[in-house]
This record gives structure tokens, C-alpha cells and sequence, in this order.
């Protein structure tokens, strides 16, 4: 490739990504990468502030089940039926997410300190490969069950605005809280919620 061409390549790279930075997209259009983004990157979406569910009761059936503050949590898969009945945590993330890297271990804390009074946390990865999940758990060292999503099918129910994800779900299964990202120190206002639910 010539000099021309990698300049050429460059400009309309940085001019795609200041045109997607600069328009909102609609919640339901958002995709989790399938790649990698680079690691020193932070996540394009912005943050929103955390947020909080007005009471409603839960649907009787799964029809409307989504990863929306005051919607009924999609509660697919052994690991998340299981937890039915306690208060769940439920965190959608990856192994090349830098702030899953610090995010897992403080849920992990938070879960030994009350699984005991009711809490389950269920950490869903978005890998393309379940090794490159695998792996990364095991270097973290976390109890909690990590499903990983083959066929993306979790992704799609949950519909997770950014890496990692974090809702926090009521012994209804009402979604309660949602956390977009993390940053360090989150783990006080999802340990907040818990004891709230508990």
C-alpha cells in the first residue's frame, strides 16, 4: 500500500468515527463489536447516569422481557433460572473489555459477601470464542457462573448499550438498575442497590 492510499485509508476512518461519535443512535440499533476494539480505547457510547426503575409489576409471561430499567428481566439459560427468586446481578461483558478486567473482581466481592443473604451474580460473555471467555475467567478467579452467549442470543434479549453492561434485577425479576461501563469506584452503587434488594 502506498503512502496516498494509508493517508487516504486514515481520513476516512477518523472521519467515520467522528461521524458515528457525533449522531445518537437509537437504543435498539446499538451492536456489540465482534471484534476486539483497540484496548487503550475507551468505549464509544457515552455513560448514561445510572438509572433507577419506577415500581410496576412484572409481566406474567416473557413477551416484553428485555434489559430495560422497569422491564422484566430475560431470564434464559440454566444459570439465570436457577437465581430466580434472589436478587441477580447480571453483567455482560468480554475478555478484550479493559474495564471488565476491573469490574469482575469487584462483583466477585460483592457476591461473596452476599450470596448468603440472596444474591446471585451471572456474568454473560459476548466472546466470539468460548476459550478466549474461559481463559479470562480463570485468571480472575471468579465463582460466580459466566455463561458464554453462543449464537448471541443473551445479547439480543438483554440489548446491552456498551462493554460491560451491568443490570441489577429485583426478587421479581424486574430489571432495577442498569450500568453503562464502569468506572472505578461503581461497585459502591451496585453493592448499594444489592443491600436495597436484599
Amino acid at each position: 500500500m502506498n503512502a496516498i492510499s494509508a493517508r487516504v485509508l486514515r481520513l476516512v476512518g477518523a472521519s467515520a468515527l467522528v461521524m458515528g461519535c457525533a449522531s445518537q443512535a437509537p437504543s435498539s440499533a446499538v451492536l456489540i463489536p465482534r471484534s476486539p476494539p483497540v484496548p487503550s480505547e475507551p468505549a464509544l457510547l457515552p455513560k448514561p447516569p445510572v438509572a433507577e426503575a419506577s415500581p410496576r409489576e412484572p409481566a406474567d409471561d416473557m413477551g416484553d422481557a428485555k434489559g430495560e430499567v422497569g422491564a422484566r428481566a430475560p431470564l434464559f439459560g440454566t444459570d439465570l433460572k436457577s437465581a430466580k427468586g434472589n436478587v441477580i446481578v447480571v453483567h455482560v461483558w468480554a475478555s478484550w473489555c479493559m474495564p471488565c478486567h476491573k469490574a469482575m473482581p469487584k462483583l466477585e466481592a460483592i457476591y461473596r459477601k452476599y450470596k448468603a443473604s440472596g444474591l446471585s451474580v451471572v456474568a454473560i460473555s459476548v466472546d466470539d470464542e468460548e476459550p478466549d471467555a474461559t481463559d479470562f475467567v480463570k485468571s480472575l478467579g471468579v465463582t460466580y457462573p459466566t455463561p458464554w452467549d453462543d449464537g448471541r442470543k443473551l445479547v439480543e434479549a438483554w440489548k446491552p448499550r456498551t462493554m460491560p453492561t451491568t443490570y441489577v434485577v429485583d426478587r421479581e425479576g424486574v430489571v432495577k438498575f442498569l450500568h453503562a461501563g464502569y468506572t472505578d469506584g461503581e461497585e459502591v452503587a451496585i453493592e448499594r442497590e444489592v443491600k436495597g434488594l436484599l
